[in-house]
């Protein structure tokens, strides 16, 4: 069998992506197989251009849920994830023109592509294109410039702010203290991503939340903002972590509220502390 072949006790929830990645690297062995049961199944993946179909579904939704992983994680925002989704439109807009003009396929890493397949491919990139658009109707978030760096002047171009909020931003974009503050906090972050090795965001919440009590007008209005949800992302992770705690061995759990806060919380508990509070067994 493949070297891609799934042991059982490996299975895990895979992505249609996956799924169908999966699907194509073992059609060899499925067609050997399906040719052995005299399935009716061996027809399709005997077909090259039925087989070529399956790769660019597995190529597209590959790329689906790339994106679908750079929107998740506790940095993310309305702001960050419209820089995403603007980016794979463009990316769609990109792949069509060079289709179009029968350049190359190398967007396309599995995708066989021949010609009489190409009307079919344009058709789905341009319906996906048009329903991103549908989803996502505006995505110019430019007047938000100033929310990921106060300090730069072009992000105040297409902003609105009222009287108060601008003395306030003008206070802020010329105080060389907050200004290095904030190149440490980008540098930091460059640093964390470099190491990891994955794209991390500025943490500008962290920013704006430190400048509440000396400039609270336009604070909010940044905190504004940042806060809506982009994503499912927390309340999925929250449902993971109920699961894990709330397993067949401790099913009677009636209250998970504590456990829940716990689990989720990014503050460390300072345990030197809470141990002084008490006191501890004496024994006689």
């Amino acid at each position: 069998m493949s070297a891609y072949t799934l042991f059982h006790t490996e299975v895990r929830w895979l992505s249609r992506g996956r799924v169908l990645q999966r699907f194509y690297e073992l059609r060899e062995e499925l067609l050997l197989f399906f040719t052995c049961e005299e399935s009716q199944y061996a027809d399709f993946l005997s077909d090259d251009s039925w087989c070529a179909k399956v790769a660019f579904l597995a190529d597209i939704f590959e790329k689906l849920n790339y994106l679908n992983k750079c929107m998740q994680g506790k940095q993310e925002n309305i702001l960050t994830s419209t820089d995403k989704i603007s980016s794979f439109q463009q990316k769609l807009l990109l792949w069509i023109s060079k289709i179009e003009k029968q350049t190359n396929w190398d967007m396309f890493d599995l995708a066989n592509i021949n010609s009489d397949l190409t009307n079919l491919i344009l058709k789905s990139l341009r319906l996906l294109y048009e329903n991103i658009k549908k989803y996502f109707p505006s995505l110019d978030v430019s007047s938000m410039d100033w929310v990921r760096n106060p300090f730069i002047d072009s992000a105040y171009e297409t902003a609105l702010f009222n009287t108060d909020e601008e003395s306030e931003l003008i206070d802020i974009k010329n105080d060389r203290g907050l200004k290095v503050q904030y190149s440490k906090l980008v540098e930091d972050t460059a640093r964390e991503s470099k190491l990891k090795k994955i794209k991390i965001n500025v943490d500008v919440s962290s920013f704006w939340i430190n400048l509440l009590n000396e400039y609270p007008k336009i604070s909010r209005k940044a905190m504004n903002a940042i806060l809506p949800f982009s994503t499912s992302y927390i309340c999925e992770a929250a449902f993971s972590s109920m699961n894990a705690i709330k397993t067949k061995n401790r099913s009677q759990l009636k209250n998970l509220e504590d456990d829940m806060r716990v689990c989720l919380s990014t503050i460390r508990p300072r345990r030197k502390l809470i141990m002084k509070t008490k006191q501890s067994q004496i024994f006689h």
